[in-house]
């Protein structure tokens, strides 16, 4: 007996979402952040519920780096790290997304370890897992659980709750990395067995551990975690060109981007909405917004004569995004923050 696959059967058998037209009647309006220009350059991280983009501040002058939040107008310039002894060295590096912004996680350049900054107590407290050559904090919920990485010549992931430290183990792994944690207490991140065997993983808050690997993929990566436990993040295929992806209870789709030659995912948000980039054939990059529920697309476009643009992270209540670009006069990276507009809008 011959059996012909289709394109719709071997969607099918992959359990991967057919591609649909990208949305055409939506845009982002994107608002810079012009302390850029007088200070240096901006990398966003992250974007509250409340449209507070949240970063790392390179002042060029000085050569030093700052933590910052941003409204649109308003820019802070704040050195979480000084209290503990590594002044003018503040990397953010994450938030929580609750309304007071409790938590603020982060390193402390040119030193061996991070920061966590508690909002209601004003005070920065060292993070420096016993006995690590390095810690690196890369993640922090509104309970403020920290997660991170800590070095010991070997790279380990670990979480800090309460003052205990615990460190994260993938099976096999000579790598793991620890990245976000959720309210729900789910983690994610990644770890790596071989150079040829890369994953990503959810570390659920009942302890259950689940390797995320998209089918047939050289290599799989996750960047973010919903409260709906979806991850999503970027492929490798035989080839070597990066996709697009996101994973939700053992289900594998990847983001129908028209033209794209490589593609991640980088943030998603508690609604299903998924932000990230993308190269076309011209080497164009462009963001997106998609919405694996419906795969539909919201094509991020940068401003005119910009180039570079890059989106990081994805707001809950409208969509927001924020994310940096590349100012070709000044050669300066410029944050931004999003808003649709349109009668398309997720």
């Amino acid at each position: 007996m011959r059996i012909t696959l289709t394109c719709a059967t071997l969607v099918a058998a992959l359990n991967l979402a057919a591609p649909l037209p990208a949305l055409a009647q939506a845009h982002y309006h994107l608002a810079p952040q012009k302390g850029a220009e007088k200070y240096g350059a901006y990398y966003p991280v992250a974007i509250t519920d409340y449209g507070l983009a949240a970063g790392t501040l390179v002042n060029n002058a000085a050569g030093t780096n700052y933590a910052y939040y941003s409204e649109g107008k308003f820019v802070s310039e704040i050195d979480f790290c000084s209290t503990i002894g590594a002044a003018n060295s503040t990397v953010l590096n994450g938030i929580s997304r609750d309304a007071a912004l409790s938590y603020t996680v982060g390193v402390c350049n040119g030193t061996h370890f991070g920061y966590v900054y508690n909002n209601a107590a004003n005070t920065s407290t060292t993070v420096q897992y016993p006995g690590a050559i390095s810690t690196f904090p890369y993640g922090v919920n509104a309970n403020g659980v920290i997660v991170g990485e800590w070095d010991g010549p070997v790279a380990h992931g670990f979480s800090l709750v309460g003052g205990t430290y615990t460190s994260i183990e993938a099976p096999g792994a000579y790598y793991t990395v620890a990245l976000g944690v959720t309210d729900q207490g789910a983690i994610f991140g990644n770890y790596y067995v071989t150079s040829s065997a890369n994953y990503g993983f959810v570390l659920a808050a009942t302890g259950a551990f689940t390797t995320i690997n998209y089918p047939g993929s050289a290599y799989t990566g996750l960047t973010g975690l919903n409260s709906q436990n979806m991850a999503v993040g970027l492929y490798e295929d035989a080839s070597g060109p990066q996709h697009a992806f996101a994973w939700q209870n053992g289900t594998y789709m990847e983001a129908p981007l028209r033209g794209a030659t490589s593609s991640r995912a980088t943030a998603v948000n508690d609604n299903g909405d998924v932000a990230g980039w993308y190269v076309d054939a011209s080497n164009t990059q462009f963001g997106f917004v998609w919405q694996p529920a419906t795969n539909q697309v919201i094509k991020v476009n940068a401003p005119k004569n910009s180039r570079g643009i890059t989106v990081t992270g994805i707001n809950n209540t409208h969509a927001q995004i924020t994310g940096s670009y590349v100012d070709p006069s000044t050669r300066e990276t410029i944050g931004f923050i999003g808003t649709c507009t349109g009668a398309d809008c997720f």
